[in-house]
């Protein structure tokens, strides 16, 4: 224990003062997004995806939306492309599109924060249905870098 420490807790114990702290802040993420759309998806539907853009108020700035839509999907409502300026902690944009086959990829929604001396980005991607692609496992036994190190011995 410092001895700061101790002459406090010794203050505090002699004068019987409770000792005032101030709640951490916690302002948690800037930024996040998340885009979501029908389950299924079928060639010749009209569909409509919604982004959430959530951001913390702790955070000011100008977002940047930026949308990628695959091949096999066309956007007929909405903007690819947005700057705002507003600061609503919860932000919701709607997209349709006409689906003229399953696309292969996903769509994208890329947002940035952008202030004067910082910024952020958060991705958020849409499936069309397809599954989620399985990642192996991590396999068990030696890291990559002891394996390195022991060659280098």
């Amino acid at each position: 224990m410092s001895r700061v420490t101790w002459l406090c807790c010794v203050f505090i114990v002699c004068c019987g003062v409770s000792p005032v702290f101030a709640e951490p802040r916690n302002p948690g993420l800037p930024l996040t997004t998340s885009l979501r759309g029908p389950e299924a998806v079928h060639a010749g539907d009209t569909i409509t995806v919604r982004l959430d853009i959530v951001r913390s108020p702790d955070y000011s700035g100008m977002l940047l939306i930026h949308l990628v839509i695959p091949p096999g999907a066309r956007l007929v409502e909405g903007l690819v492309e947005e700057t705002t300026l507003d600061t609503t902690p919860l932000q919701v944009r709607s997209y349709r599109l006409r689906i003229l086959e399953v696309p292969p990829t996903d769509m994208v929604a890329r947002v940035e924060l952008r202030a004067e001396h910082w910024g952020t980005m958060a991705d958020a991607n849409y499936r069309f249905g397809r599954p989620e692609p399985n990642v192996p496992p991590p396999r068990a036994g030696r890291s990559r870098s002891e394996g390195v190190a022991n060659q280098a011995m």
